[in-house]
């Protein structure tokens, strides 16, 4: 009866399933459409909801001054998706605002003045200053312009395989080893798609290195010099340096593999000199920056993925998700994820063990036993520097630039390209022939193997604390019905039941697609509009009194969190970045040690002390923070109640809720005169300077010198600065560590420090 049953459901969609692949088979361009129309569905909040794809609810609900303020219709407040997007919120959005800004002032973005007491930008490789798809911003509002470039990531990555694909497999391949224009476009849906994309896609800079791979394939199979120069390019201008190093090592495996050494090397030599204009300048940051020097805080070790979360290239949410609260996983869930599909991984494994077939036709078995070889090579080098064993272990204690100091599970990035490519090779081999033979039974091993993992899943989740065993369980239904349909379809064949199999492929198809479809709403964070960095009273009223270039720190449990600044205006001593000046770092960490150097620091957080000291309060003078935050919940109870963490020195000048300012009376001014710059001076031994112009690159500055001496701004000593004292170019020496200064003698001086 069950027999019965199916066979009807067979019958019935039979033809649905005939006329679907007659479309497909037309014209590529309705493949092409066919993904964009599914990317409606993918991203269904924005035009349905009318939001945006960026992590605002995390600004508002998670961060301060924020998230102490009421938001009409959240009378509960925000509510938000976990904790994902916080890079996001803090270095991608402010650092975008701050370059348009610049560049629409017709100033080149090379400083930026608002954290770290000054940092370089356009040496910040993550800044993607030289990457073209941004020049959207200066002609759009930054929320359609930040829409319109996560909408393209997907897209230009399916839209990329799917002509390699088409170049590798329809073409060069013989008539039985086609794959047809429906398999083609949800291979390249589930690439473009995949969950890594998920993940990555509000950084908008990883999804576009991950979705120019296929294209920097395709261009190096066709030997097309100018594109592929152009596509390399654009994965080093794209803004994060490991993954065009990632990016960059697989286009090299392929192109061992195909043998076009000396090709290669000429576009790589035009693509450095092209691409020099980032990664020179960045190559020297990297050399003043903290990152080269070892830290506590980063264990190479501690960022391998453990061999158990292997679990999540099965089941994706099979530890939880943390866009709900509920992720059990030891490594951050968006290092450990990288699914596409069990369908994929299916067709991956079939790929794996196919055996090497006589040339059917002319480059056939070129074509894709390369493109097998490099699927594995690709999926052995993930294995040997992701997982722990004793060469990604000895990786982490070279201390190799980049590769020992970077977070070893982002090689997780060319998974889904290796399986993806892996599982084309696979499906030609599951439509070579009609019907299999006798001696093609283990092709049914690999649907078997997927069963019996996803039912070993089922029983490990058995022994999870009860909060997270029906997480898993939840999570592991789908793939696991997946799976089910994965075994029929192979069943089928092997039963020459060309219908049912037909019916079960295109099911596993919708299926599969759907599913990414789900992860990608239950994971990616959207928001409205007017969460979007919005303004609220405290910043308003830094935003007025900072208009002279005056830093702002905050009270214990005050702070406003590090980068802010820059989207703001504002000017602060912290920061955060995968790079920063170290010289910096030295002073501000010392000062949080009481004023003991201090060897050991964040490489990629710069906090100024928040805790009443000597130290902290010397810090505050000396680097001109003239206005002090604080934020006390029982202000409405008891208003003009003072901060106990502040003396007399600091004058209450604002309040309004929560919030407080104070201004430093001891401070020093942002330029001063000083006979001495190793040692703090005085209040009484300093004479203030006035900043006669300040912008982002210029700094202008008129000096009265008492005597020889030394005129300082507190801003970060870096090298490419220049100064000049009445017109003639002078050295810029560091003082106090971290900051400039030149050499001026007696009288009136103009002083000026250009980039």
């Amino acid at each position: 009866m069950g027999i019965t049953c199916l066979q009807r459901i067979i019958a019935t969609i039979k033809s649905i399933n005939l006329l679907t692949m007659k479309f497909f088979s037309r014209l590529p361009i309705l493949t092409i459409l066919t993904i964009s129309i599914i990317s409606l569905f993918y991203f269904k909040p924005i035009w349905k909801d009318r939001l945006i794809p960026f992590p605002g609810n995390l600004l508002i609900s998670y961060f301060s001054p924020w998230k102490e303020e009421s938001w009409p219709g959240y009378p509960t407040g925000v509510p938000r998706k976990g904790l994902l997007g916080f890079d996001t919120v803090r270095m991608m959005g402010p650092w975008r605002n701050f370059i348009t800004k610049e560049l629409k002032s017709s100033r080149f973005p090379s400083w930026n003045p608002h954290q770290f007491g000054g940092t370089p930008m356009s040496a910040n490789y993550q800044s993607a200053l030289f990457f073209p798809p941004n020049l959207i911003y200066l002609i759009l509002p930054f929320y359609v312009a930040w829409t319109i470039l996560i909408i393209s990531q997907p897209i230009l990555a399916a839209t990329g395989m799917y002509l390699l694909l088409k170049a590798l497999f329809n073409v060069s391949l013989s008539t039985h080893q086609r794959i047809n224009a429906l398999t083609i476009t949800f291979l390249s849906f589930m690439y473009g798609f995949s969950a890594w994309m998920s993940v990555w896609i509000e950084w908008n800079i990883h999804g576009f290195v991950y979705a120019l791979l296929p294209f920097g394939l395709l261009f190096i199979h066709k030997r097309k010099t100018i594109l592929t120069i152009l596509t390399i390019s654009f994965i080093i201008f794209a803004g994060h340096p490991q993954m065009a190093l990632i990016g960059i090592s697989a286009l090299a495996i392929f192109v061992m593999i195909g043998k076009k050494f000396k090709w290669f090397i000429t576009v790589m030599s035009v693509v450095l000199l092209i691409t020099s204009v980032q990664w020179f300048p960045s190559l020297k940051y990297y050399q003043q920056a903290s990152r080269e020097k070892q830290s506590s805080e980063f264990v190479y070790e501690n960022t391998l993925l453990p061999w158990k979360q292997l679990s999540q290239l099965i089941v994706p949410n099979f530890f939880g998700n943390p866009a709900t609260g509920n992720f059990s996983g030891k490594l951050d869930f968006l290092e450990s994820t990288a699914y596409s599909g069990i369908a994929i991984l299916g067709l991956a494994m079939i790929g794996l063990l196919a055996k090497n077939k006589k040339s059917r036709g002319a480059g056939s078995r070129s074509a894709g036993q390369e493109t097998r070889n490099f699927a594995i090579i690709l999926l052995v080098l993930i294995s040997v520097l992701v997982l722990p064993n004793p060469i990604s272990l000895l990786i982490g204690k070279l201390n190799i630039p980049i590769l020992s100091t970077s977070v070893a599970s982002r090689w997780l990035m060319l998974l889904p390209l290796g399986l993806t490519l892996l599982a084309a090779v696979g499906i030609t081999e599951f439509f070579s022939n009609k019907a299999w033979p006798r001696e093609a039974r283990p092709g049914l091993y690999t649907p078997s193997i997927l069963l019996i993992s996803i039912i070993g899943l089922w029983i490990y989740a058995l022994f999870f604390p009860p909060e997270f065993r029906s997480v898993s369980f939840r999570n592991l239904i789908i793939p696991t019905v997946i799976a089910g349909l994965f075994f029929l379809t192979f069943l089928f064949k092997f039963a020459d039941r060309q219908s049912g199999m037909k019916v079960f492929l295109l099911t596993l198809y919708i299926l599969s697609i759907g599913e990414l479809i789900l992860f990608g709403w239950k994971t990616m964070p959207y928001t409205e509009k007017r969460f979007i960095y919005p303004v609220t009273p405290v910043l308003e009223k830094l935003q007025e009194f900072s208009r002279d270039g005056s830093r702002f720190a905050a009270t214990d449990g005050s702070v406003i969190d590090s980068n802010f600044a820059t989207y703001y205006g504002l000017y602060d001593l912290s920061g955060y970045d995968a790079l920063y000046p170290r010289k910096i770092g030295e002073l501000v960490w010392s000062a949080a040690n009481n004023g003991k150097p201090v060897k050991d620091f964040s490489r990629s957080t710069v906090v100024v002390p928040t805790k009443q000291s000597d130290a902290r309060n010397n810090l505050w003078n000396l680097s001109g923070v003239r206005w002090i935050i604080n934020k006390d919940d029982m202000l409405a109870e008891h208003p003009g109640q003072r901060s106990s963490d502040l003396s007399s020195d600091f004058e209450l000048i604002w309040e309004e809720g929560k919030w407080q300012i104070y201004k430093n009376t001891k401070v020093y001014s942002r330029a001063f005169f000083t006979t001495d710059i190793s040692q703090i001076p005085p209040i009484s031994l300093i004479t203030p300077a006035e900043i006669v112009s300040s912008q982002s690159n210029l700094v202008e500055i008129t000096v009265d010198a008492p005597s020889d001496g030394y005129l300082v701004l507190t801003d970060t000593f870096y090298p490419g600065w220049k100064a000049t004292v009445d017109g003639n170019a002078v050295e810029i020496i560091p003082a106090f560590r971290a900051f400039r200064a030149v050499q001026v003698l007696r009288g009136s001086h103009a002083v000026r420090f250009n980039l």
